[in-house]
């Protein structure tokens, strides 16, 4: 047997065997996830404003600004 079949045939067969001990335990951690309810849901929008010249940032030194370029069509 060549040194690459060896090989391979090691890795599938430790590959086989995690996958047989990991098997049980796959469905273990659905049992323990609780679904939220829709009282504890935020939603992900906390307000929505008109965009102008200049974005509103949480960070002081942090900005951001819309332009538009008016450039002749390539």
């Amino acid at each position: 047997m060549s040194a690459l079949a060896r090989r391979s045939f090691l890795e599938r067969l430790f590959a086989g065997a995690a996958a047989f001990i990991a098997a049980p335990l796959s469905g273990y951690t659905l049992k323990l996830v609780t679904p939220m309810s829709k009282e504890n849901e935020k939603h992900p929008v906390l307000q929505v404003r008109p965009l102008g010249f200049q974005w509103e940032t949480s960070d002081p030194f942090l900005f951001c600004v819309h332009h538009e370029d008016f450039f002749p069509k390539g």
